[in-house]
Parts: structure tokens; C-alpha cells; sequence
């Protein structure tokens, strides 16, 4: 970061430490946002468990295993192998994977929005 970023304060942490700190803000965040919406308690504390109970390890999980069907496919491995194959490929530039996805979805639901209005 440059040394007169916003963000410089922040650079002698360990990225880890920023990602978990921002994954805390945002579920006070959103508890705080449930609370002013009048949601009830255990609906909050069951939005907040799913949210690290399944949606959290289900993207991990979805980034880890994205290349299985071309390992399948191109290197004739079967399903627990291409499943291994696909993590071996993504290990080491799991966050790259992700960004390219998300770019890849982002612009594919605008081109679905664009071309759905003609």
C-alpha cells in the first residue's frame, strides 16, 4: 500500500488478520442491520450460523472443486480423483480462481440482464 493510502495503517497486519476482522464487521454488520429491521432473535442467530455453517464452506468448496469435470474429461480421471486433480490445480491460486469466477458470473448476469431487456 502506499504510504499515504487510508489503508497503510493497516499493512503491518497478516493478510489473514484483515480477512477475519472484516469477516467479523460484516456479521455485526449484518446482525445490527437484522436487529433494526425487528427480525428476532433466532431467526438472526440462524441466518448468522448458515452463513458460516454452509454458504461460506460451500464457496470454498465450489472454488476448490471448479476444474473437476475438466479433469474428468481431459485426464480421464474418475469422480474422487478429478476431485483431487481440481485442488492440486486451484492450490496456491485459490484467490485468483475466485476473482477470475466472479468476474466470469458478474458479467454473464449483465450480459443475461442486457440481453434479456432487447
Amino acid at each position: 500500500m502506499p504510504p499515504g493510502s487510508p489503508l497503510s495503517r493497516f499493512s503491518g497486519y497478516p493478510r489473514w488478520v484483515l480477512i477475519v476482522g472484516t469477516a467479523v464487521v460484516q456479521g455485526i454488520l449484518t446482525v445490527f442491520g437484522l436487529w433494526l429491521a425487528g427480525v428476532p432473535r433466532p431467526f438472526m442467530l440462524g441466518v448468522i450460523a448458515g452463513l458460516f455453517a454452509l454458504v461460506i464452506p460451500g464457496i470454498f468448496l465450489t472454488i476448490l472443486w471448479l476444474f473437476a469435470a475438466q479433469a474428468v474429461v481431459v485426464e480421464g480421471h474418475g469422480v474422487r480423483a478429478s476431485l483431487r486433480r481440481s485442488g492440486e490445480l486451484v492450490r496456491g491460486a485459490w484467490w485468483t480462481v475466485f476473482a477470475a469466477y466472479l468476474l466470469i458470473t458478474i458479467v454473464t448476469a449483465v450480459a443475461r440482464v442486457v440481453l434479456g431487456a432487447i
